[in-house]
């Protein structure tokens, strides 16, 4: 006697893997959301807006178009995966940028933080960073590039030739 089996297909449960702060005042719908990123609106769920911070789920992998947070006052950014390029001046003029947690970032183009103050870039996946990746970072800030895979470095990392710290 031939056994039968039942089969469940069900929908795979989308999960917050985006979070950015300080930008619902300019970012307050997922359509412009969308338009930041230059995604279809449909591979965002689960848009919320917590205080000024917002968090989503994204569906599909994709890359940081050019200007895309230019002049932005964003704090922080935490992409757990679907992130893979950001393009250059990506975050240009960002002085309130601390935090760059990019877990799926593979490699950068140049000049992708032109004017942003001190801080940290976690991009554990990331193999390039390209020709000053860190633009003409003022030379009082600090800092800190987290690359463990990271084994080709563009010409110049900054254009003033400062960097204060290099772990990978």
């Amino acid at each position: 006697m031939q056994s039968l089996k039942k089969f469940y297909f069900g929908k795979q449960k989308a999960k917050v893997n985006l979070r950015i702060g300080n930008v619902s005042s300019t970012i307050n719908t997922a359509s412009v959301w969308a338009v930041t990123l230059d995604i279809p609106v449909s591979n965002i769920k689960l848009f919320n807006i917590i205080g000024s911070d917002i968090e989503c789920a994204i569906t599909s992998p994709y890359n940081i178009k050019e200007n895309a947070f230019s002049h932005s006052p964003l704090t922080y950014i935490r992409d757990d995966g679907m992130m893979k390029l950001l393009t250059r001046y990506s975050f240009t003029n960002c002085p309130n940028l601390i935090d760059a947690t990019l877990k799926g970032v593979l490699f950068t183009t140049g000049e992708v933080a032109r004017d942003c103050g001190s801080m940290t870039w976690n991009l554990p996946e990331c193999t390039s960073l390209g020709n000053g990746f860190l633009g003409n970072t003022l030379s009082n800030k600090t800092i800190v590039v987290n690359a463990p895979k990271c084994s080709a470095l563009g010409s110049t990392l900054g254009d003033n030739g400062i960097f204060c710290k290099w772990w990978g």
